[in-house]
């Protein structure tokens, strides 16, 4: 059996799971609102005999699984916890910070077993959440280029920079989402080359990051799977929405993506940091420069592959995943 860990709203684990249903691959999947509760587990004097979980009313031996994949989400154990005859708020606290953290402890475990005796995985739970600053200086140890990068909260600083650079700002690790009423904000990489630091910014604010502003031919976004990558380039720099993000999706002039090959000794760069950051799959995102330079910007371990690699790639992606899991089911 393969267990599926994901988010409802996934598209492509339900792709995956239309090719698994083709190879007659027996699955379970895992979303955070699936009920999961532990029945037993049981230690004897050599080994683990038992370790149930019972998944949406299913009873699951954990080492009937023999293959996994962590898309996204995570697993969620049922955490009811009767308060009857204790009034204090304080003690309600207290009792609920320690049965939390026992169930913490269970989840970890849980992982474990899995990642210890499955016959094989894609995607690493420890590693869902990367620190983009880990990422960029893992980059430079492995001879990857990066866009100059500087993190400031002054003025002068920033100044400084801005003089030196045509230069761009974008969250330390994650964009910016939110709504008022109906309208969305977001905020993901800005142009600040335009901006007058002198009058415009104030003395002091908040850490933020500023990076170099590449001039670009075009993007590159890769998908990288058990030592493969799949490539494909964006033409974004001809749309002046996309210009700078290509992220900042144009729908009524969408960017053109064709199939792309990086030149070996970029992947070779790259398969370095992906095994340095222990991850065994992500989607990377690169710049080609004017100057015929690749930039790396960064890679999400749980990152969008499917309309923006697979289809324009024609890398059938959802298959290739569905068959390493499938080639998991049949170790006996």
């Amino acid at each position: 059996m393969i267990l599926i860990i994901s988010n409802s709203d996934d598209g492509s684990t339900i792709n995956v799971i239309d090719w698994l249903t083709y190879y007659n691959v027996d699955f379970i999947r895992i979303n955070p609102e699936s009920k999961i509760s532990l029945k037993k587990i049981v230690f004897d004097k050599d080994s683990i005999s038992e370790f149930i979980l019972v998944i949406d009313g299913v009873e699951i031996n954990l080492f009937d699984i023999k293959g996994f994949w962590y898309r996204r989400g995570g697993i969620v154990l049922d955490n009811k916890i009767n308060f009857d005859g204790i009034e204090n708020i304080d003690i309600q606290q207290g009792i609920f910070s320690h049965l939390s953290f026992e169930l913490h402890t269970l989840i970890d475990f849980i992982y474990d077993i899995l990642k210890k005796n499955t016959k094989g995985s894609i995607g690493n739970f420890e590693k869902r959440h990367v620190n983009k600053l880990v990422v960029l200086e893992a980059a430079i140890k492995c001879g990857i280029g990066i866009p100059k990068t500087a993190i400031f909260q002054t003025k002068k600083d920033t100044e400084a920079f801005s003089e030196n650079n045509k230069i761009v700002t974008k969250g330390i690790q994650t964009n910016l989402s939110t709504y008022h009423g109906n309208v969305p904000y977001n905020y993901l990489t800005a142009d600040m080359s335009n901006y007058d630091f002198k009058t415009d910014s104030p003395n002091n604010f908040f850490p933020t990051l500023f990076q170099e502003k590449i001039e670009k031919r075009y993007e590159i976004r890769t998908f990288f799977l058990k030592g493969k990558f799949y490539s494909v380039a964006i033409f974004s720099q001809n749309n002046p929405n996309t210009q700078v993000d290509y992220r900042n999706y144009d729908f009524s002039k969408p960017n053109r993506f064709v199939p792309y090959n990086l030149p070996q000794n970029v992947e070779n760069k790259l398969l370095k940091l992906m095994e340095l950051l222990c991850l065994d799959t992500g989607s990377i995102d690169l710049i080609y420069s004017v100057s015929g330079d690749y930039i790396f910007l960064e890679v999400n371990p749980v990152g969008q592959y499917g309309g923006m690699v697979s289809a324009p790639g024609n890398y059938y992606l959802d298959r290739e995943i569905a068959k390493i899991l499938q080639g998991y089911s049949n170790f006996v």
